[in-house]
């Protein structure tokens, strides 16, 4: 079989889940995901994971909170398209893993966010260290308040921050594995 003609079409396209790989093309696919809601064209998608990775200090977290900011309020996205939040009391769920809440708090105000917009992980036991995406605990909660009707939009601040495993450890592929769990809220985005 070389594509998804020689299966029959597309009825027969989505095999049970330990049949063999087989070779197709995106146009074979395209139907199947044409559904998409994009909130910014080509950048942010409904319900799906956008990464913005760089080395430290280009301006990640910047640029992501001037997008939490049209996501919040609605406005212009940078290509010039308008977008409009219909949610009056949106809000974004911000999971610092590098203890930037000193940097970003200043910055949401500089930018005009309202920071009980902006919703945190917060314990005693951290007491402003950065959150540990390994902790089933943490990521339970991250979870619960990604559930919130009001939670727009997911951002985890950094990756590489919430960690300090090995790339191979369980636990911390337990922590990459919360992306898709947040993605199945299909009203959020997560960066």
């Amino acid at each position: 079989m070389s594509n998804i003609h020689d299966l029959g079409g597309p009825a027969n396209l989505w095999l049970p889940s330990k049949a063999q790989p087989i070779h197709l093309t995106w146009a074979d696919l395209e139907g199947r995901y044409s559904n998409v809601t994009w909130l910014f064209t080509g950048y942010i998608a409904q319900g799906f994971t956008t990464m913005i990775a760089g080395p430290p200090g280009m301006g990640k977290s910047f640029l992501t909170m001037a997008w939490c900011k049209t996501l919040i309020y609605g406005g212009t996205w940078p290509d010039g398209t308008e977008y409009v939040q219909p949610i009056e009391d949106a809000g974004i769920l911000w999971v610092e893993t590098e203890g930037g809440e000193p940097l970003n708090i200043p910055r949401a105000k500089q930018m005009g966010i309202g920071t009980d917009r902006i919703h945190t992980i917060y314990t005693k036991e951290t007491d402003g260290n950065p959150v540990n995406l390994m902790a089933k605990e943490t990521l339970d909660i991250i979870t619960r308040v990604a559930g919130y009707p009001n939670i727009v939009a997911i951002v985890v601040d950094s990756l590489s921050g919430g960690h300090n495993a090995n790339e191979n450890e369980r636990g911390l592929v337990r922590s990459f594995r919360l992306l898709p769990r947040l993605q199945q809220r299909p009203t959020s985005p997560c960066f």
